[in-house]
This record gives structure tokens, sequence and C-alpha cells, in this order.
């Protein structure tokens, strides 16, 4: 079975290993701290004894392992799961994918850093339990900013931090910045130009849609962790740059400590720093408040990418809108459906011998939307109702980060349809 340490993929082995092998490669040249490493490439024949893994010598010395954000403390662990990726590899038709494999520190750390593109800022996140002192906090800071200038390319850096900290993973940056202020242009922009549209569309669908900028799923009260662990990597797999946003399925001990087990598996163990949740309505700030408690005691804390969503649909949530993002959100989800029939007090079956009123109702929203702009917290918009083009419209001149479909709205043509009317809002603002 052939390997290579990383210090020899070198410019003739680019076309056999991944971007991101080969840019480990370059910054280990460049003499970057990086975690002694190996790629190896599949054998002629796969055999579930690990003896040929067992023939590299280096491997010997190695007493732990670290592959796709695992830890293996043998070898016969470490093969097994090597012969499970080539086995998904064959299933799926691919040609068998060579393997990156790093030794696992010990009594280390695990961090994710990058640099924000949107602020400049850097982030740094552990990765579990643990934290960073500050002059260790600076030197992983220095680290990225002078990698980031030796690749030309900004990337995402996993470090193993112990009594060094070295690079143990690096993939490219592909980061999701929140703005939910009013869209602005010149008055002479195209109808091409919207082509693209600035306001996020979401959808609740666990099937991949192309046409969409991301996912707000729910999260099921089946507790189906397997089953929905490969739903949400199938979304990612489609596109790593969207935005997904999980939805805590209801405010009880078991889903949240539920919903921060699916967090920390995709963040942690898949790097899917995309990932974010949300927490469902709450009746009281306090309620909200004990949640984030809960939360953080489990691992997911707002820090790094990881934001944390409110979900808005009671006259309490938006009387007390001020108090909840005082508590601490980062962006919130506003349930127009629902406050619609609160407002004008009908029940969910008389929704279409309602849905047409809309003037007495846009001042709330419009306050709220205020409220939140003034915080910069960006507001996402969900319901029905965004079928009415009056309240669309209205919704997108004061400004939202997104819109949330459900499965059955995410058409083609309605989506074409809201380019259009976002281009027409613009305009009309710029007259």
């Amino acid at each position: 079975m052939e390997y290579l340490p990383l210090e020899l993929v070198d410019d003739l082995e680019k076309q056999r290993v991944s971007e991101s092998i080969f840019n480990l490669s370059k910054l280990l040249g460049g003499k970057f701290p990086v975690t002694p490493s190996l790629v190896i490439f599949p054998p002629d024949r796969i055999d579930k004894n690990p003896d040929l893994l067992k023939k590299i010598p280096v491997l010997k010395l190695w007493k732990n392992f670290y592959l796709n954000g695992f830890s293996f403390k043998s070898l016969d662990e470490l093969w097994r799961e090597m012969v499970l990726i080539w086995d998904q590899d064959l299933k799926s038709n691919r040609d068998l994918r060579p393997i990156f494999i790093s030794k696992q520190i010990t009594k280390s750390l695990e961090a994710t850093g990058f640099v924000d593109q949107n602020t400049g800022k850097i982030i740094v996140e552990v990765l579990g339990n643990g934290e960073l002192d500050e002059q260790k906090l600076k030197d992983i800071q220095a680290i990225i900013l002078k990698a980031n200038k030796y690749l030309f390319l900004p990337q995402v850096y996993t470090f193993q931090i112990g009594d060094e900290i070295l690079i143990s993973q690096l993939k490219p940056y592909t980061g999701v910045h929140h703005t939910s202020l009013p869209i602005e242009v010149t008055k002479h922009d195209s109808l091409k130009a919207f082509k693209k549209r600035a306001v996020k569309i979401l959808s609740t669908s666990y099937s991949v849609i192309p046409e969409v900028d991301g996912y707000y799923l729910e999260g099921v009260d089946t507790l189906n962790f397997d089953s929905e662990i490969l739903k949400i990597r199938a979304l990612v797999k489609e596109d790593p740059t969207k935005v997904i946003i999980y939805k805590i399925a209801e405010p009880t001990k078991t889903q949240i400590i539920y919903a921060a087990s699916v967090i920390n598996f995709l963040r942690h163990k898949d790097q899917l720093l995309n990932v974010e949740v949300s927490v469902p309505a709450c009746v009281t700030v306090g309620e909200f408040t004990a949640i984030k408690r809960e939360l953080a005691s489990l691992g997911v804390h707002r820090k790094g990418t990881l934001n944390l969503w409110l979900e808005i649909k009671s006259i309490e949530n938006i009387l007390k809108i001020e108090n909840y993002l005082e508590a601490g959100v980062d962006g919130v989800v506003m349930r127009i459906d629902l406050l619609h029939q609160l407002f004008y007090g009908y029940s969910e079956l008389s929704y279409t011998d309602y849905k047409h009123l809309f003037e007495e109702f846009m001042p709330i929203v419009s306050d709220f939307l205020k409220k939140a702009h003034k915080k910069s917290i960006p507001v996402v918009v969900r319901g029905k109702l965004l079928a009415n083009p009056h309240i669309l419209h209205q919704v997108l001149d004061k400004g939202v980060w997104g819109l949330i479909f459900e499965e059955n709205l995410i058409l083609e043509y309605e989506l074409d349809y809201l380019s259009w009317v976002e281009k027409r809002v613009v305009l009309k603002r710029n007259e």
C-alpha cells in the first residue's frame, strides 16, 4: 500500500491529493507548525485485515491517530474507519480517495480559526471543553494571518494545542456573513444585476434544493440521530457555503440534549461550521435564558460561527423583544403567520378568509424590524403570508436578512418573482 509523509507531497503529487492536503504540505514546507501526517493511497484490494497499515513504520510510533475529526487509539480502529470510507466511495461509484491521517497529540485542546472576510476579525473557537490562555490565543491568531498570506487565500484552520500549537487540518474559507440592513443600490441598476438576490431564501426541506441559499431545519421528535446526520450531510455536500439553521423541536430537556448532540457532532466531528442553532419561541425571557444555559452546559455556545437564533411568535415576544435581544441572541425568526392570527384573532382554519388583511398589522412588523436593526440583529421572516404581494413588498422594504419558505413553496418561478419584487422595491426607494 502506497503512502507519503506530508512533507513529500509536492507539485508532482498535486493531482493525486485534495487541495487542502496540498496546501497543508505547502505550509509545512514554509516552516509552519503542522501535525506529523501521512497520506495513504487506496490499495489494489481492500481487506478488512489491518496488516497493510501495520507495515507503515511511523504509525507504530504514534499512540493515537486523527482522521476526519475523530480520534483513534489503535491501528485496528483506524483501519476499520478507512475501509468504511473506501466502501462509501465504491457504493457511490467514485474513485477511491487518498486518506489523510495525523498524529493525535495527547492531552491537547482542539480549536478552529479563520479570518472573517466580511469584518476582518480573527475568529477562534475551541472544540469541546477547555479554554485557551491569552498568549496561545495570540499565537494562533498570528499563525492564521501569516498562513493566509502565505497561501494567498483565506482558510479555516484546525489546531491541536498542547505544549505546541500545531495545524492539523485546513479547508477553504466559506464563511456566511449575516446582515439584515435594507438593500442599497444605485438608481440605474438593471434587472440583470438582481439575478442574484440580496435577501437569502431558506427552505424547511431536508431535500437538496439548489436554488435556495440555505436551510431552516425543524428538529424531529423521533430522535433518529443517524438518519438526521446523514440528511444534513447531504445538504452540506450539495453546497458547503449554504447556512444551515437547526431548530430545537421543543423547549424540553430531552429535545435540547438531542439538538445539542446533533449540533456538536456536525460542527466538531464533521467540521461543518456553517451549522447554527435556533431556539423555539419561549413564553418568557427567563425561559429563553434557561435554555441558553442548558445549551452552554452541553457545549453549544454563542461564539465563532455558531450563531444562536430565536423564534418570535407571540405578543409577549413582540412586546419584550428588546429584553430578548439584551439576553443575547444572534438572529431572530419571525413567524409572521402566527403573529397575524393573534393580531386579528382568527384560527388557522380561517386563514384563507383573513390572509388579505395587512394594513393595521404591518406597523407592528415595521416597529419590530426597527428594534432589531438598531441592535444589528438579522431577521428572517417565515410564513405563508409572504405570498401576499403587499406584505412581501413591505417586508423587503423594511429590510430582512432572509425569508423562509415551506418545502412546497420553493419553486423556480416564485424565486424569479421574488427577484423581480426585490428590484421593484429598491428602484422605488431610489426614485
